[in-house]
C-alpha cells in the first residue's frame, strides 16, 4: 500500500473518531477507524476493527506467517482459488478456510449469508482477502459492517470507496448498499 493511501485512511480514521468525540454516542456507534499496516507478504492490509482485518492475497508461507503473528485464525477468501493451492497452504498453517467468491457483478445474499456465517463461526481474528484487496475483499468488508457493527448501507459503501474499491463496480456498491442484517 503507498503511502498517500495509508496517510488517507488515517486521516479518514481520525476525522470519524473526533466527530463521534463532538457529537456523542450515536456517532461514535458509527465511527471507525481503519488502521493500514505494512505486512511482509500483504499487500493492502487494513484493520477494520480488533477482529477483522481485509486486504490483498497472503504472498506464500511469509504472508501466512505474518497473519499469524496478528492472531489470525480464519481466512475468507473472496475470489476464486483457481488452483486450489491457497486453502492447502493455509489449512497447513493451522488457519481455518472459507472460500466465498464474489463476483464484480454484485454479493448474493446467499454469499452475504456465508460471510456473516463464516465471521461468526470464527474464534479469534478474521481476514478477508481478494486478489488485490481493492473490490471484492471491500464489499465483504461492508457486508461485515453490517452485519456486525450495526452499520446502515450508505455507511458500508463509503468505507468500500475509501478502501479503493473501483466505482464501476456499481453491482458490488448496489448489494452492500441493499444488505440487510439478518435478526
Amino acid at each position: 500500500m503507498d503511502e498517500a493511501m495509508r496517510k488517507t485512511l488515517t486521516l479518514l480514521g481520525l476525522c470519524w473518531l473526533l466527530l463521534s468525540a463532538a457529537c456523542g454516542e450515536e456517532a461514535a456507534q458509527v465511527a471507525h477507524e481503519m488502521i493500514c499496516e505494512e505486512l511482509p507478504g500483504i499487500g493492502r492490509y487494513v484493520r477494520l476493527d480488533e477482529r477483522v482485518a481485509q486486504g490483498a492475497e497472503p504472498i506464500g508461507e511469509e504472508g501466512l506467517l505474518s497473519l499469524k503473528r496478528k492472531g489470525v485464525g480464519t481466512i475468507i477468501r473472496v475470489d476464486k482459488d483457481e488452483d486450489g493451492k491457497a486453502a492447502g497452504l493455509a489449512r497447513k498453517h493451522g488457519f481455518e478456510f472459507f472460500e466465498i467468491p464474489l463476483t464484480y457483478k454484485g454479493v448474493t445474499p446467499e454469499q452475504a449469508q456465508r460471510i456473516v456465517e463464516a465471521v461468526r463461526s470464527s474464534e479469534g481474528r478474521v481476514y478477508i482477502h481478494c486478489k488485490n484487496g481493492k473490490h471484492r475483499s471491500a464489499a465483504a468488508a461492508g457486508v461485515y459492517r453490517v452485519a456486525f457493527c450495526g452499520w446502515s448501507g450508505e455507511q458500508a459503501t463509503t468505507m468500500m470507496r475509501e478502501l479503493g474499491c473501483n466505482p464501476k463496480y456499481t453491482g458490488l456498491y448496489r448489494d452492500v448498499g441493499a444488505y440487510r442484517a439478518r435478526s
